[in-house]
């Protein structure tokens, strides 16, 4: 499990600023507690919410660092340039732990003005701390190609990671997924996506091309950025998954002439297609095992890297809620050595309100073994439409563990035009993090080594994917890496002092 370490002095954060929370008590079960830290949506900050500049259909999706909350806010080449929407896009930052606005970032591409329809539809961090959006793309016909931009998170200016054909296999790309390095340096980099109908030049059934839906790979060898290859068989980036490997397999339809019920087979996604590598299972080597594609036609199914369904939710136990039609969004996580699914429960057509379900499962992230512990919020986020075709973005980020060595996990709950909480997951008897710090203790970096004040037992560094990179033990320093963000704990008297710095 990689894991994304905060420094104690955010986590000390908590109780500061934003504080407005769902105000619902969450049961402990299965031997973990959940608890809401902040929620910024229509049900509970009604008028804030509604007067901040993410509360907009153009707002898709959100990543965060584990220090800062980054949301996208689209512009359109529609209207006026007096519309608030027209434009260049922005990024809009807030404080993890507390849900208070910091600042809003434009982005800038060669210096210009970063402008257009939907280019921005995917924001997120890969494993290394890399900042990056990406464009929905129309592949009407295969012949063009996907950019993924590296953002810098303090200017808002952009550099492209390399173009990623298509190689004539065609289809809409709304949503990415990216796991690994975008820039190459420290692992290979894998992206993958998913459309809601594909027409690939390798199919030779024409029925299911017509209305099959794609899944395109492509990944990067360390040390060879800007080089992208086809990640399936034959090195081409795409495939397609065909009728009768999706869930539900069939769909019932009423004939508008004859009014009479119809019974197909389920052959696409659906629109707002969207894919999830199994991050727990990816290979520095090999890349992704598993991938979770779905749409609003479909419930998220699991996929191995053939395309072949590996289970879905026709494989649950009885009482484990289904996605309800239309909505989706699904993210797996670590709390310990326990394996999680977050997903979305629903839409926003009542009685759904926007919640995500927090459910343990075993370490394969097998449908069959989920378990429902708590749907967040317990009383909803919005009902809001914000067009029918976003994304639930949810995703995760793991706290350090505290003075007993249990474990915790912050969950991002993020969905368009109604609103973003985040909830900490976390082992039963959790404690404060402030247990952690050392007050005679301190760590700075200086020069080219990273010191601590005093001579502890062990150092180790952490890039922000949760990756050790340096340890050393006895010793009151340690060679600083290559620039970037860091997250060190050092043991002193046999107490962990955890900081983040920056090497630059």
């Amino acid at each position: 499990m990689k894991k994304i370490l905060l420094s104690a002095s955010l986590l000390m954060l908590s109780t500061a600023a934003f504080a407005v929370t769902d105000g619902q008590t969450y049961a402990a079960a299965n031997g973990f507690t959940c608890e809401n830290l902040w929620i910024f949506d229509r049900f509970h900050t009604g008028t804030d919410y509604e007067a901040s500049p993410i509360c907009s259909n153009q707002s898709r999706t959100a990543a965060t660092d584990g220090e800062y909350v980054y949301v996208t806010v689209n512009a359109t080449n529609t209207g006026t340039k007096d519309d608030p929407v027209y434009g260049q896009v922005h990024v809009h930052v807030y404080d993890l732990m507390t849900g208070a606005y910091v600042r809003d970032m434009p982005l800038t591409l060669d210096g210009n003005a970063y402008e257009g329809q939907l280019v921005a539809n995917t924001i997120g961090f890969d494993s290394y701390g890399h900042l990056y959006v990406a464009p929905y793309n129309a592949n009407g016909d295969g012949s063009g190609n996907l950019t993924i931009y590296i953002v810098d998170k303090e200017t808002g200016a952009m550099t492209s990671a390399g173009d990623l054909y298509f190689f004539g296999q065609a289809g809409r790309v709304d949503y990415i997924d990216v796991v690994g390095d975008l820039t190459a340096v420290e692992a290979r980099c894998d992206v993958m996506a998913t459309s809601s109908e594909a027409k690939f030049a390798d199919t030779d059934d024409a029925g299911e091309q017509a209305s099959a839906s794609g899944v395109y790979w492509w990944y990067l060898q360390k040390g060879t950025p800007n080089v992208w290859n086809g990640g399936f068989n034959g090195g081409m980036p795409g495939l397609v998954i065909k009728g009768g490997q999706y869930y539900p397999e069939t769909i019932t339809t009423t004939d508008a002439t004859t009014g009479e019920t119809v019974t197909s087979v389920n052959r696409n996604m659906g629109n707002a297609a969207t894919l999830t590598m199994v991050r727990s299972l990816w290979s520095e080597t090999d890349g992704p095992r598993y991938f979770y594609a779905e749409g609003n036609a479909v419930a998220a199914t699991l996929y191995d890297m053939n395309g072949a369904k590996v289970d879905d939710f026709g494989s649950v136990q009885e009482g484990v809620i289904i996605p309800a039609a239309g909505t989706n969004g699904i993210h797996e996580m670590m709390v310990g050595d326990q394996a999680f699914i977050v997903y979305s429960e629903g839409q926003y057509d009542a009685p759904h309100s926007c919640q995500a379900i927090i459910s343990t499962t075993d370490a394969d992230y097998t449908f069959a073994s989920i378990n429902n512990l708590w749907t967040v919020p317990a009383d909803g986020m919005g009902q809001t439409s914000d067009g029918g075709n976003r994304i639930h973005c949810i995703t995760s980020v793991a706290l350090p563990d505290d003075a007993n060595g249990k474990a915790a996990t912050l969950v991002l709950s993020f969905k368009s035009f109604n609103g973003m909480a985040v909830y900490r997951v976390a082992e039963e008897g959790y404690g404060s993090v402030a247990e952690n710090v050392v007050a005679a203790a301190d760590i700075r970096v200086n020069g080219d080594v990273i010191a601590v004040s005093e001579v502890a037992e062990s150092i180790e560094v952490y890039n922000v994917a949760g990756q050790k990179v340096a340890q050393v033990e006895n010793t009151a320093e340690v060679a600083a890496p290559a620039t970037g963000l860091y997250i060190v704990k050092a043991v002193v008297d046999g107490t962990p002092v955890v900081k983040k710095v920056i090497v630059k």
